[in-house]
């Protein structure tokens, strides 16, 4: 392999020089020992039958086989697919995309007596290619040189690095303490100042309190009478839904003896149709016979006592429903009576409660209401002040802190920071 090839430290076996001697499995063997020999740089010979991979012989082994008695006279002038048969080693075939240091490690941990044999790089296609283990090695070793290079200069700039962090974290630790110091001398001078604010904003956060407090007895009172009054209201409602079930009963059962009061009227109405019909039916029969007929009489008699019977009965009927009427009514009366006393205590209930509602508004306009209001403005007074005192404090303490390295953008530790991480993405990996 060449001195001044450079190879990166991803370099993959198609970037290394390899070898595409091929021939077909009838050529002669001394053809290829001619060729073998004219170019001392092929690492053997690739046996290949239309497109399709069947063997190679490395050099060694075609000279080790070469070289036995009586076996040149043999294999000369017949196919080199004799001496490929006599030889059955199984070649190493790898990817043109697989790394170098993966093929090394595969090549080396093949068994001894095949760890110097050729490598046949496969690139698709029906493509093979011839490496030497050699020039595998000598690439190994390019990388690993690389590699050392690399980390060394990386372990330097690491150092330098280091050595930056330490300075820069002892000038932290001078600027922390001095931060201390401002902040131990800015506590002290504003602790009573704060201390004397905070008192008077107790004081009036008790004396809010106390207004608190009474509105909230107050408003309990209120609550007290409006949850009676709704618990009273409620009870009336419930009582005058129980009212309108009642109500809906008896008026569905006024429907029924509507329509019983009906069906009477329409027999009624029959009976008479009846009468009607019978009594000109008899005086037809007497005026065409001109005497009188004991078996018409008979009939029309018998018709008649039943058409009797049943006015009778239907006038019991209507009797009763009238009695049903009556009682219907009756409870009505009841009914609506009791209805208005519910409605007059749901009425005085709503009364009281107005009444304590009215009774809580008179209260809340007897308070001082400029009392509040300054209550308010006070606290919200001492409140800023208090906030500004302690903003002033600090930022006087920052501006004391805010030195020239400090204003500048990407000083200090933010440059510390981006050289850190400029140095973890400029790491190699191991190999």
């Amino acid at each position: 392999m060449s001195q001044s090839l450079q190879l990166p430290l991803d370099s993959t076996l198609e970037d290394l020089p390899s070898h595409d001697y091929r021939v077909s499995p009838t050529i002669w063997g001394e053809i290829v020992a001619k060729k073998l020999y004219q170019n001392p740089d092929l690492p053997g010979v690739l046996v290949v039958d239309d497109s399709q991979l069947l063997g190679m012989i490395s050099r060694a082994q075609f000279g080790e086989h070469m070289n036995w008695p009586n076996r040149a006279q043999i294999y000369n002038h017949k196919p080199i697919q004799k001496l490929l048969d006599a030889i059955r080693i199984p070649p190493l075939v790898l990817s043109k995309q697989t790394p170098v240091r993966e093929a090394a490690e595969l090549a080396t941990n093949r068994p001894r007596n095949l760890t110097y044999e050729p490598i046949i790089i496969s690139g698709g296609d029906q493509e093979f290619r011839l490496l030497d283990f050699r020039v595998l090695c000598q690439a190994q070793n390019q990388l690993l040189r690389a590699s050392q290079s690399a980390i060394m200069k990386m372990s330097k700039s690491r150092r330098k690095q280091l050595e930056f962090i330490g300075k820069e974290k002892r000038r932290l630790d001078d600027l922390s303490k001095q931060l201390k110091l401002e902040q131990n001398i800015a506590k002290k001078l504003y602790r009573d100042r704060y201390r004397q604010k905070e008192s008077a904003v107790g004081r009036h956060y008790q004396d809010l309190l106390q207004l608190y407090q009474e509105l909230v007895r107050e408003c309990q009172l209120v609550s007290g009478e409006t949850h009676r009054a709704c618990h009273s209201i409620f009870l009336g409602a419930h009582s005058i839904s129980e009212y309108s079930e009642q109500l809906e009963a008896v008026i569905r059962g006024i429907t029924r003896d509507w329509e019983i009061i009906t069906s009477a009227s329409a027999v009624i109405g029959e009976i008479v149709q009846k009468v009607r019909y019978l009594s000109v039916q008899a005086s037809v029969l007497n005026y065409q016979s001109g005497e009188t007929n004991p078996t018409v009489l008979g009939q029309i008699n018998f018709e008649m006592n039943r058409l009797v019977k049943q006015t009778l009965d239907v006038s019991q009927q209507i009797a009763k429903v009238a009695s049903q009427f009556k009682l219907h009514l009756q409870t009505l009366q009841e009914m609506g009576r009791q209805q208005t006393q519910v409605a007059r205590k749901i009425t005085l209930d709503s009364q009281r409660g107005e009444t304590a509602i009215a009774e809580l508004d008179r209260l809340l306009e007897r308070q001082d209401a400029t009392l509040v209001e300054l209550l308010k403005k006070q606290s919200t007074s001492d409140e800023a002040a208090v906030k500004d005192l302690l903003n002033q404090d600090m930022t006087g303490i920052d501006t004391r802190f805010q030195t020239p390295e400090r204003r500048r953008p990407n000083s200090g530790s933010e440059h510390l920071i981006e050289l850190i991480e400029k140095s973890l993405k400029n790491l190699p990996h191991k190999n």
